[in-house]
């Protein structure tokens, strides 16, 4: 566990001078997305992360939907 957290990809602190990128997905049955920036060495680096099951309601929406949701 102590390995998994402290290698790639590790977090990082938001630089809100840099672009931002936000790639989400969603499926029938959940949502996820990743907020990353690319570090000085031109790697992504994640910021947080998200991911969630989707209630019944949620489920019932269309995929556009769904997909917004999950940005």
């Amino acid at each position: 566990m102590k390995e998994a957290l402290s290698t790639a990809p590790v977090v990082m602190a938001p630089n809100y001078k840099k672009e931002f990128n936000i790639p989400s997905d969603a499926s029938t049955n959940g949502i996820g997305g990743v907020v990353f920036q690319l570090d000085e060495n031109n790697r992504e680096r994640p910021i947080p992360f998200y991911s969630r099951q989707l209630n019944d309601r949620d489920k019932a929406r269309s995929i556009y939907e769904r997909e917004l949701l999950a940005a």
